[in-house]
């Protein structure tokens, strides 16, 4: 993944960039219902099963 070097005097910091992303993401998970901490796991689980591009 590439980064658009151009830009990224527009932010802060990327940290507060993905803390934002964070923190709108686990919004939608508390009004939705979805335990982020059991989605995420669970995906590993099947992720760790899984065969990625031979």
């Amino acid at each position: 993944m590439s980064i658009d070097k151009s830009k990224i005097n527009h932010y802060d910091t990327i940290e507060s960039e993905v803390a934002d992303v964070f923190i709108v993401l686990n919004s939608v998970c508390n009004k939705l219902g979805i335990n982020l901490y059991k989605a995420v796991k669970d995906k590993e689980e099947e992720n760790i099963k899984r065969e990625w591009g031979k």
